[in-house]
């Protein structure tokens, strides 16, 4: 039995108040988003269609004005949990933007953008979903090395909740990418580049890992760490002991006496 009736936002949502959203006075859309804020509060919201609304939040997100973008990103935060699955349509158009947030310098915002995301995840796609790694890809391409880096540390921290087989689908999905990223010119990204692809040998083993890794540069290896797999992990990992003590390269070079040919990369994990 449900304990709140679903509330129906949408039909509250008077002219007047799309009209503030839309004004060039800072102060008529901040009243416009304290009233959908306060109205959005701990409410369990009815299905319907929020396209509008969405889209003028995400045109907001980029607004000059601090506190109009910040609370229009604590809104979608707001949105994204009541609704749950049924945010997922919206999630996509979002995704973009929200991405380009990692951009900001203020904590708060990049804080703000990793629960958002963090959301979806749990709520709208997977974390191997093609659209959410097709934009990635576009980030990844990208020459700025803040945004690149602050998405592969919020990737290493979602990861390191996940289930062995998400973490085996990641692998398919990211490799690739991520060895790739171990020649980027940011210190940073080939940092946090090393620091998933050791989580993946720690948790997925070597041999698995080794088609992936087999033609990387022994200087770039040393990238690459063994990552102790937190206890907290759904999945406990027996491997992670038996290869404690060995490094990466080893494992690697253990893999290549077992295989009659090179193994070339994954053609799964190059597609975007």
């Amino acid at each position: 039995m449900e304990l709140f009736e679903d509330v129906d936002i949408l039909s509250q949502l008077k002219k007047s108040f799309w009209t503030a959203l839309d004004s060039s006075s800072w102060k008529d859309k901040k009243d416009a988003l304290d009233f959908l804020s306060n109205l959005i509060n701990d409410k369990k919201l009815a299905k319907g269609d929020y396209t509008e609304l969405v889209v003028k939040l995400k045109n907001l997100l980029t607004d000059l004005n601090i506190f109009i973008s910040e609370t229009s990103l604590q809104i979608i935060d707001k949105l994204s949990i009541s609704l749950k699955s049924d945010f997922k349509k919206y999630s996509f158009m979002l995704l973009p933007t929200l991405l380009d947030c990692f951009k900001e310098k203020r904590i708060e915002v990049i804080r703000e953008v990793e629960k958002i995301l963090t959301n979806f995840i749990k709520y709208c796609f997977a974390i191997t979903d093609e659209h959410f790694l097709s934009e990635l890809v576009k980030i990844f391409h990208q020459k700025n090395g803040k945004l690149k880096a602050d998405i592969l540390k919020f990737l290493s921290n979602i990861l390191s909740t996940q289930t062995k087989e998400v973490a085996n689908s990641f692998s398919l999905s990211y490799s690739s990418i991520l060895v790739k990223l171990l020649d980027d010119s940011d210190k940073d990204v080939r940092t946090n580049s090393g620091h998933i692809l050791g989580y993946l040998v720690s948790v997925l083993g070597e041999v698995h890992m080794a088609k992936y890794l087999h033609n990387i540069d022994p200087k770039k290896m040393k990238l690459v760490s063994l990552i102790e797999v937190n206890s907290n992990t759904k999945e406990k990992i027996d491997s992670t002991k038996q290869i404690e003590n060995k490094s990466i390269q080893t494992l690697v070079d253990e893999s290549k006496n077992i295989t009659e040919a090179p193994i070339q990369l994954s053609t799964t994990a190059t597609t975007t």
